[in-house]
């Protein structure tokens, strides 16, 4: 008689494990995270075809809490040396070598509370450039200034002091014909 199935570990044809397809559904939530990853604990840090760990496809969720980050994070620790390179396990970057944190300043809904945490895991990822060469920040500069104003807190304290408009959140940036330069722009 053959062995049974186990449907934590099955790949799909994309290479995705189950943890990799719920952490891409916006009704997610931390004890389904924790019922997958209980059964194949190492499917917190595995890769699918486009090189995505799970942390990767929930950073770009909508529906992305802190509770959600620190179920996942708890789980890939375990593969972690030790609890100060738990950066090691998820700072891998995926087939368009964007980070977790590109992933998640790229998301609209996303909490402050959750760059935070990402930034905390894997701070040198504030840096690091994709594959379109855009940092952590150029990807949320397309969003919401509340967005920028929390990710530019949590990463860059020296900057706290200045209000959002000398940042340059929340202008519009004017066209050369604005200026008085070619009209034929």
């Amino acid at each position: 008689m053959p062995s049974a199935i186990d449907a934590s570990k099955t790949r799909d044809t994309r290479g995705r494990l189950p943890i990799h397809t719920l952490c891409t559904n916006d009704a997610v939530t931390p004890g389904m995270l924790k019922i997958l990853l209980e059964a194949y604990p190492t499917g917190a840090i595995a890769r699918d075809l486009d090189e995505c760990q799970p942390l990767h496809l929930l950073c770009s969720n909508p529906a992305i809490t802190e509770p959600h980050l620190n179920m996942l994070m708890s789980f890939a620790a375990k593969f972690a040396p030790d609890a100060m390179t738990l950066w090691a396990v998820v700072s891998k970057t995926d087939a368009w070598f964007q980070h977790p944190l590109h992933r998640l300043c790229s998301n609209l809904y996303v909490y402050p509370e959750c760059i935070e945490a990402v930034v905390a895991l894997h701070t040198a990822a504030v840096w690091e450039q994709d594959g379109r060469g855009w940092t952590p920040l150029q990807c949320l500069l397309r969003c919401e200034a509340q967005n920028l104003k929390n990710f530019l807190h949590v990463s860059f304290p020296s900057l706290n002091s200045k209000p959002p408009q000398e940042l340059g959140v929340g202008r519009r940036p004017r066209r050369r014909c604005e200026e008085g330069g070619d009209q034929n722009v």
